[in-house]
């Protein structure tokens, strides 16, 4: 429940050329942009003041819409209404997962895929996707188990072959306990990664990891483990080396909807992510990379 009403857009531009290819063949090297947006949508599956998701889920749509991404990684879409009565309105530029683990026959029909949910484009063939849960852990509250969180991995067919889009949302909570908790989590991802050989093909990963960026460090009662985790023993690549204001994805002071309730001594801080791996022979660049407070 970290980012309540911003969105982390990262557009990127990758183009396979391999190493040992001779003039012609180089010539017709193909070529791809891809822009890929993280939300986290704040869509609890129940009433808490200032939550407001009658007035903020049809914003949500009409933002997506004017963003126009070609992927979109959501969190926390637990709130059965927003995925069957608002979400559903993309179905005519997205390819929208189909809602198989979703409790319809309780009174409230909470999402069973750790409230994520990865769109993509109609213009791309989706090829596979898996949703696995983190499972749940001695320490964890009883809100974070019942999420059922975890990560999903979608293989999406480009003109440069397949790439790999991985979405999670990681457990909450900013203290030394719960970031060991969320390391637990990373590694669990990282047993997955390694045994889908992942990182043959390029792999990007998003959404709300929760934990502080090491240059915020200083700004934390412990030392962040968990993006190290991701750069130093994964192997992935962050957008960002240093974060400034500009990076921001949670603002309590100004957002309206997180300061009537939530964390209201965290003002600001970057919980949010796009990390990538993408293999030598291939031309890589992020070409943009902007949160956009809305």
């Amino acid at each position: 429940i970290s980012i309540i009403c911003s969105l982390f857009l990262c557009v990127i531009n990758a183009y396979s050329q391999k190493n040992n290819i001779d003039e012609e063949n180089n010539k017709k090297s193909k070529k791809v942009s891809l822009s890929i947006i993280s939300y986290n949508i704040w869509g609890l599956p129940i009433w808490i003041p200032g939550i407001k998701k009658k007035e903020r889920f049809p914003k949500i749509i009409d933002n997506l819409r004017r963003v126009d991404a070609d992927i979109v990684c959501l969190q926390e879409t637990f709130e059965y209404e927003f995925r069957k009565k608002h979400m559903s309105k993309l179905n005519d530029t997205y390819v929208l997962n189909k809602d198989y683990l979703a409790n319809t026959k309780k009174l409230i029909k909470v999402d069973k895929r750790g409230g994520l949910n990865t769109l993509v484009k109609t213009q791309y063939q989706v090829l596979e996707e898996y949703f696995f849960p983190f499972g749940a852990e001695k320490g964890m509250s009883k809100v974070e188990k019942n999420g059922g969180k975890g990560f999903v991995i979608t293989k999406i067919e480009t003109p440069i072959g397949t790439v790999n889009m991985i979405n999670t949302h990681m457990l909450a909570g900013n203290d030394e306990k719960r970031e060991l908790l969320r390391l637990s989590q990373a590694k669990r991802m990282k047993v997955v990664i390694d045994s889908l050989q992942l990182f043959e093909s390029p792999t990007f990963l998003c959404g709300d990891l929760n934990s502080i960026h090491p240059s915020r460090d200083v700004n934390n009662d412990y030392i962040g483990k968990v993006y190290r985790f991701f750069t130093d023993s994964i192997g992935f690549k962050g957008v960002y080396d240093k974060i400034t204001e500009k990076e921001f994805s949670y603002d309590g002071k100004t957002n309206k909807y997180a300061h009537s309730w939530y964390q209201k001594k965290i003002f600001r801080e970057t919980l949010d992510y796009f990390l990538y791996a993408v293999p030598d022979e291939y031309l890589f660049k992020i070409e943009e990379s902007k949160v956009i407070f809305n």
